[in-house]
C-alpha cells in the first residue's frame, strides 16, 4: 500500500490509516478525470487490484466486465491510473460504451489535460 501511495501521490505513508489516504487520493484522481471529461456517471463503483510487480504487458488495465482496474504497483503513476479510470468512467456513463478506439481517444485526452488548469 505504501508503494502504491508513493506512485500515485508522491507521498510515503507514515503511521495512521493508510487505506483512507489511498482511497482519498484515488477519489481525487477519479474526480479530476470526471471533470476533464465533463461526464459524471451516477452511483459508480470500481474495484482496483494491486499487483506488486510488473510482469510484462500493460502497466494497468481496465476490465468492463469486472468493473475493475488492475495496476502494477511498481510502475503505475497517477497519470496511468487516470487513463484507466477514464475508461471506467466512459463505460459507466454510456448505456452502450463507445468503440474501443473512441474510448482510447477520450482516455488520451485525459492524459493530455489531467494536470491542466
Amino acid at each position: 500500500m505504501n508503494d502504491f501511495s508513493w506512485r500515485i501521490s508522491g507521498k510515503r505513508l507514515g503511521t495512521g490509516d493508510h487505506a483512507k489516504f489511498v482511497r482519498d487520493r484515488v477519489d481525487e484522481v477519479f474526480q479530476r478525470v470526471e471533470m476533464v471529461l465533463g461526464i459524471y456517471p451516477e452511483a459508480f463503483h470500481l474495484d482496483i487490484y494491486l499487483q506488486p510487480k510488473y510482469s510484462g504487458g500493460d502497466i494497468a488495465s481496465y476490465s468492463h466486465e469486472r468493473r475493475a482496474i488492475t495496476v502494477a504497483v511498481d510502475r503505475v503513476t497517477d497519470g496511468v491510473l487516470a487513463h484507466e479510470i477514464a475508461h471506467a468512467v466512459i463505460n459507466a456513463y454510456f448505456k452502450v460504451p463507445p468503440p474501443q478506439k473512441v474510448q482510447e481517444i477520450l482516455a488520451q485526452y485525459v492524459d493530455r489535460n489531467f494536470w491542466g488548469e
